[in-house]
């Protein structure tokens, strides 16, 4: 069990991105889905009675968590099927636009067994995300000021892929704790608003270069 300053630490991570995003002038709607899929689904080929007719009714309706990923701040609705492993964050999220029943973003947190169209899971090591997809496209360190602990985001931006790895007491290395799936045109906007921040060193940092030169000694032909 993660401590509590290193769970309000993961909590804020998506707050920070929707701060950013109030920021960021209107864009237009992107129409390309993600060459992936979480949990079955599909971010703009999906809809809520998708996610029904899998997992069953919804248990939680209410604004959208993850709306800089669904359409902005305030403009989005999150549907909430089941409860994470530390029974605080949802395992399971679609959100849509208000008023589309479009899925725009799909979130896994803390739940093994909901898998992306390539296996990937929560709480496999982060070496597992390299294996299957090879280098990220992007990677920011994240680190807390008040707790010894760190989190990884590695984008794979046409795959619409964004994983939060981090730091787990019973686990030697950093292990997958979010899998999000959304837009590659959101994604491209959340890595120039985290590198504004890594700029101005507020305690994220674009290790991309360095990442990419492990990734290629560790899996050369990945």
């Amino acid at each position: 069990m993660r401590t509590i300053a290193g769970r309000t630490l993961l909590t804020l991570l998506c707050g920070w991105i929707l701060g950013l995003w109030c920021l960021t002038p209107a864009r237009a709607f992107p129409i390309a889905p993600p060459l992936e899929s979480l949990a079955g689904l599909t971010p703009g080929m999906n809809t809520v009675a998708d996610a029904e007719r899998l997992f069953g009714m919804y248990t939680t309706a209410l604004p959208g968590d993850f709306s800089a990923y669904s359409g902005g701040p305030y403009a989005s609705n999150a549907y909430r099927w089941t409860t994470g492993m530390e029974g605080v964050l949802p395992g399971l999220v679609v959100e849509t636009a208000l008023g589309s029943p479009t899925i725009n973003c799909i979130v896994v947190d803390q739940y093994p067994g909901l898998a992306t169209s390539h296996g990937l899971m929560a709480l496999v090591s982060e070496s597992r995300v390299t294996e299957i997809y090879g280098r990220p496209d992007f990677v920011f360190s994240i680190s807390s000021p008040s707790a010894d602990e760190e989190f990884h985001e590695l984008y794979y931006i046409e795959r619409g892929l964004l994983i939060v790895t981090g730091d787990e007491e019973s686990r030697a290395n950093l292990t997958v704790l979010r899998i999000i799936l959304t837009y590659p045109t959101f994604l491209r906007n959340a890595i120039a608003a985290r590198a504004c921040y890594a700029r101005n060193g507020l305690y994220i940092e674009d290790i991309s270069e360095s990442y990419a030169t492990w990734a290629h000694m560790a899996y050369p032909n990945g």
